[in-house]
């Protein structure tokens, strides 16, 4: 089957008004059971969850897959949510479990959700590999896994790196100054 641009944008278009559609629903829902009543801000940020999820895969996953995407997200959202608290990392946004823990589960659903004639529809050619549910062999779910690994460890690798550049100055001058100093 030959596929033009437009049928492309088309499904990106969909696919990204389906999944943060069906995680706003999820996350409203979720609220309500986690919290007892629903809570705007959990079912916006679920919303950008979704957002966030079916971003990497929009063009190469199909509506159904895009509305599961969308409907993962808010727990896995709420995961990070959870976990973050527990480990008393400071979130007041919630941006690493919007962004971070969604990214991470928006590329593993690439790998689970990606069909083959989307990815050959987007890419220009078929290069064999496409989303195990989808009977891929399980290549490019790796290939995402080892990406994902990569980019957590570029990244806080480059975060402590700068982290500690930046502070071991200042601490220093602060240490051996005889006046305080408040840095803002």
């Amino acid at each position: 089957m030959r596929y033009e641009s437009g049928d492309v944008a088309a499904r990106v278009a969909i696919n990204t008004a389906m999944a943060p559609g069906a995680s706003a629903v999820t996350g409203l829902f979720l609220s309500k059971f986690v919290y007892g009543y629903y809570d705007v801000s959990f079912t916006i940020n679920s919303l950008l969850a979704g957002l966030v999820a079916v971003t990497g895969g929009c063009s190469s996953v199909d509506l159904t897959g895009a509305f599961i995407i969308g409907v993962i997200a808010p727990f896995v959202y709420w995961l990070g949510h959870v976990l973050l608290l527990k480990w008393q990392i400071d979130d007041p946004v919630d941006a690493a479990p919007v962004h971070a823990f969604n990214g991470v589960w928006g590329m593993v659903a690439t790998g689970l959700f990606a069909q083959k004639e989307h990815m050959a529809a987007s890419y220009g050619k078929d290069f064999g590999h496409y989303g195990l549910f989808y009977g891929g062999d399980g290549t490019l779910l790796a290939t995402q896994l080892i990406a994902c690994l990569a980019i957590i460890g570029w990244s806080a690798g480059t975060a402590l790196l700068c982290s500690g550049c930046a502070r071991s100055p200042l601490d220093y001058a602060c240490r051996t100054s005889s006046k305080m100093w408040v840095i803002a």
